[in-house]
């Protein structure tokens, strides 16, 4: 942080000192704790203030502090950012907490609605999800299913989650796929350790089959 720069140029040629809200930003892209402690602490919700336009284009957003904690991650330097906005008054901490962010960096989200998206399921989970779909129709042959009512209820929504087709052998619209047959079939006739010892494709070990 020291062989940083101590100046910066405005858009009108000016060379101006960093503001302890510019500060506040380089501390938290580095993660620089103990310089945000020294900030918040001197300057207390002064530091919180809006940066310069060459900072952030978005003068209508005052919380580019607290979107940047929840992106990157600095749970640690979030904790003092909020334990400094006690010194706000209720009110200017409810907006302080509920203005959203930046449009053009982080879709004019609030910091909440952030956090919850950057906590969303990846693609891997709903890989793994469709796998663990395709165990359960394989080990539920005569599909004992109480949920067809809401599913057909919520019908898009279930589309979109598992699928047209898994979609259709859960509500009972059409049987399952040949393959998921014989593998169901297979199941039944035969042990796990004999299962094991089948000269089987390796597609087929462990049963990861695609549902569509």
């Amino acid at each position: 942080m020291r062989a940083m720069e101590a100046f910066h140029w405005e858009d009108d040629g000016r060379a101006c000192a960093y503001s302890p809200s510019e500060a506040l930003l380089y501390a938290l892209v580095h993660d620089h704790q103990p310089y945000a402690r020294y900030l918040l602490n001197r300057y207390s919700v002064s530091a919180l203030g809006m940066p310069s336009q060459s900072f952030c284009c978005c003068q209508f957003s005052t919380t580019p502090h607290l979107t940047m904690a929840v992106r990157y991650n600095r749970t640690s330097i979030l904790k003092m950012i909020l334990n400094s906005a006690k010194d706000f008054s209720e009110a200017e901490r409810l907006s302080y907490l509920n203005r959203r962010s930046c449009v053009h960096v982080e879709g004019g989200k609030t910091a909440l609605h952030l956090a919850c998206d950057l906590i969303g399921q990846s693609n891997l989970d709903m890989r793994l999800k469709h796998i663990c779909l395709g165990y359960l129709i394989l080990f539920m042959p005569n599909f004992r299913f109480q949920m067809r009512e809401q599913l057909r209820d919520n019908a898009a929504l279930w589309r979109s989650l598992i699928g047209e087709q898994a979609f259709r052998w859960l509500c009972g619209l059409s049987a399952p796929s040949l393959f998921v047959q014989a593998m169901q079939k297979l199941i039944q006739s035969v042990s796990v350790d004999q299962l094991e010892a089948l000269p089987l494709p390796d597609f087929l070990k462990p049963l990861d089959f695609r549902l569509q």
